[in-house]
């Protein structure tokens, strides 16, 4: 980790060493940038954010956002965690603001009249998913729409089966 202290860096080095024991190599390489589990619930594993969406009508939402940290992590560790939620996905966070204005444009551009002429694309990155013999599922490069597509198939099979999720 460039810029970091000693400390938090020998545990992220532990962290890392820990995850290969339970995971193997190939599960402890794989960062995800933002993972969802269907339907509301976010990771953005960087920033330690856990996320939890709450649709409040047809063009509103409330997101609800915490960060996370190991109870047994230094405190240091805690702390950097911490500033670093502040900064950037925490509801004060830079990186936060700027998401959100971006939304809101895309709600705003998405009420036009224009917007029901084109139909939308979804198709950035087709055909460059893979399985991986070790992991279960598809596996889509980081930049693709990957994700959205199966975050959609996953919606509409639920409605399929009348709103209930996979067993």
């Amino acid at each position: 980790i460039p810029g970091a202290s000693p400390v938090v860096r020998e545990y992220s080095e532990q962290v890392y060493a820990e995850t290969q024991e339970r995971l193997g190599e190939l599960r402890a390489r794989m960062r995800p940038l933002s993972p969802t589990v269907f339907p509301n619930f976010s990771l953005l594993h960087p920033t330690y954010t856990v996320r939890v969406s709450h649709p409040r009508g047809s063009h509103r939402a409330e997101l609800w956002s915490w960060a996370y940290a190991d109870k047994d992590a230094p405190d240091e560790v805690k702390d950097q965690i911490r500033k670093g939620y502040m900064l950037t996905f925490g509801p004060s966070g830079t990186l936060e603001k700027e998401d959100g204005e971006a939304w809101q444009q895309q709600v705003i551009g998405n009420k036009m009249e224009v917007a029901n002429d084109y139909p939308y694309y979804y198709g950035m990155g087709i055909g460059t998913e893979r399985r991986e013999e070790a992991m279960p599922g598809l596996i889509g490069p980081a930049l693709s729409e990957h994700p959205q597509r199966n975050y959609y198939l996953a919606w509409r099979e639920a409605m399929e089966r009348g709103g209930a999720l996979p067993q």
